[in-house]
Parts: structure tokens; sequence; C-alpha cells
């Protein structure tokens, strides 16, 4: 009866303790291992231009392959701000290929490698 209960109880604590420290060391572990995958990382500084001015608000768009780049299979597209730039990251360490067009029909591409820290590229837009 009553000694059983208490057995019983004592094992639930000690396998909820048991869980509870597992679940810390997995959460630190989990931390531990993001971590190390941000120092294979980097980002892209990007300017849009075209001639000589800034195109703000052209939308950008970022691809793994020029095959991607053809078929707009994008792994992020965004807006330019204002002054036609924009940050985009973290990615990891590769080479990635940009395009950027604007309410003109203005279009134009870029490549850039990243490695860790930030690369910078400008895409030169036309309308030719």
């Amino acid at each position: 009866g009553l000694i059983n209960r208490l057995y019983s109880y004592k094992i639930l604590t000690m396998k909820i303790k048991h869980l509870f420290i597992t679940g810390i060391l997995f959460a630190g572990f989990t931390l531990l291992s993001v971590q190390q995958k941000s120092s294979g990382e980097g980002s892209i500084s990007v300017s849009v231009v075209v001639g000589d001015d800034v195109s703000p608000e052209a939308l950008v768009g970022v691809a793994t392959s020029e095959e991607n780049l053809e078929n707009s299979e994008y792994i992020f597209e965004e807006e330019a701000d204002a002054n036609g730039k924009i940050t985009i990251g973290p990615l990891p360490s590769g080479t990635y290929y940009l395009d950027a067009s604007d309410e003109y029909d203005n279009y134009g591409e870029a490549s850039v490698t990243v490695a860790e820290g930030e690369a910078s590229v400008t895409i030169h837009m036309s309308n030719d």
C-alpha cells in the first residue's frame, strides 16, 4: 500500500529529474551547434542603381544558381529601401545570383560570393 506508493513516487520523481536534466543538456547542445553553424555565414550588402542614380524600392531577388535566377526561384525577395540599399542575410557561405527590377522596366543582374562577414555588390539596372 503506502510503501509501494512512496516507492512509485520516488521513481517518478527520479524520472522527472532525469528528463529535466536531459532537456537542459539537449537545449545547451542545440544552442552550441547553432552558434557553430553561424561561423560559416555572411550577408550581402546590395546597392541598386540606374545609371548614376540609386533606384529606390527596386525589387531584389536572390537565387542559389543562374538557372534558379532565370526561373525566378528565389530564396529571398524584397524591396530595397529609399536609398536603393538592402542587406540580405544571414546566408550560408557560397555564390549567389541576384537580380533587380523596378516599376520603370529597368532590370539588372549580379553575382556575389559570400564568406564570413559581409559581401558587397552593386546591381546596375537599365532599360535595354
